[in-house]
């Protein structure tokens, strides 16, 4: 899906919808190679799993500049329940708008430095395999005061916690 929704939700997946408001506004298409994406990733820690997904043919970057919206929500505010699949929230967050461009996790990562300790934040985002062939997507996190741009695994059974975020 279109970055517009998005662990961070795209603010485009949910134009005007109050009920889950713009949480960030982030341009994609400023990057025309993967070393560039890299180069702005300087500053965070990456781990070798992010390596290989940047990697992938499936990691495509978008060709021109747009602005993104991106909503922060939960997995209850999405489906209404304490715990759902990646189907299951995929499946609702496609009810409000759409899903991010894989470059979303990456250049997020490089804009959100306030972070807030222990902060974990999925990107909805198309997962990309990696090299043993395991769906993953971005996430966004903040731990002991270390700012990481991750990938967890993303199967479409997956069970999140409602208070999970995307």
């Amino acid at each position: 899906m279109e970055s517009e929704i998005s662990d961070p939700v795209s603010r485009e997946v949910i134009p005007g919808n109050a009920k889950f408001p713009i949480w960030k506004t982030i341009e994609i298409g400023t990057c025309k190679t993967v070393h560039d994406v890299k180069r702005k990733l300087s500053k965070s820690h990456l781990s070798n799993w992010v390596r290989d997904i940047l990697e992938k043919p499936d990691f495509r970057l978008v060709k021109e500049k747009k602005v993104v919206r991106l909503c922060l929500v939960s997995v209850r505010e999405l489906t209404g329940k304490s715990t759902a699949t990646r189907k299951e929230v995929y499946r609702s967050i496609s009810a409000v708008g759409k899903f991010c461009d894989p470059e979303v996790g990456p250049l997020l990562r490089t804009v959100y430095r306030d972070q807030p300790a222990e902060d974990w934040i999925y990107v909805a985002m198309e997962p990309i395999k990696d090299s043993c062939g395991r769906p993953n997507i971005f996430s966004i996190v903040s731990v002991k005061s270390r700012l990481w741009l991750r990938v967890d695994w993303a199967y479409s059974t997956h069970v999140f916690s409602g208070e999970d975020r995307f």
